[in-house]
């Protein structure tokens, strides 16, 4: 049943329709402030995904000079593993 056949007075039919549009607007309002939330939520998680990548990129640096490092000592211990064996053996 349409609100003027409900028998209600007009004044009440307006108050309901202005709450309803205050509802509207507040609603319209709420949805506008989580929008701008999220938003700013999903910058802060973007930044902090860079954030991490970039740290993942200089652990991996950092792995790779170590790996480097590490051959170049197993080279050199091995070199010097030889060289000893060879001088034992001339002895």
């Amino acid at each position: 049943m349409a609100l003027f056949m409900s028998g209600l007075p007009a004044s009440n039919i307006l108050r309901m329709a202005a709450g309803g549009a205050l509802a509207g607007w507040c609603c319209i309002r709420v949805l506008k402030f989580a929008t701008k939330r999220m938003r700013l939520r999903h910058r802060a998680a973007e930044d902090w995904i860079n954030q991490l990548e970039a740290e993942i990129k200089q652990w991996h640096g950092r792995a790779l000079l170590a790996e480097t490092r590490l051959r170049f000592l197993e080279r050199s211990i091995q070199q010097i593993a030889a060289e000893h064996v060879r001088s034992v053996v001339r002895i």
